[in-house]
């Protein structure tokens, strides 16, 4: 649950805020330092940024929900 909290507040932080109007701030509690942006990573260390990932249905994955993906799918191969 941390994670996403701090990721939502760090994205407020920069789309709604901006830079030195953050509302709120949150440091290592052990140097009163600010932590770090949120980042995802690959399984190999890479940062990755949301145009790096593709996202294909999992098991669980509805009938339509599969239906929707494929139809993404489909539109971001039509604009490469």
């Amino acid at each position: 649950m941390m994670p996403m909290l701090l990721a939502l507040t760090q994205w407020g932080d920069r789309w709604v805020f901006g830079e030195n109007s953050e509302p709120i701030l949150f440091l290592d509690r052990e140097h009163g330092q600010p932590i770090a942006p949120i980042q995802v990573f690959s399984q190999r260390g890479k940062p990755l940024r949301a145009r790096d990932l593709k996202v294909i249905p999992g098991p669980g994955a509805s009938p339509e929900s599969k239906k929707r993906l494929e139809e993404l799918e489909r539109l971001n191969l039509a604009k490469q």
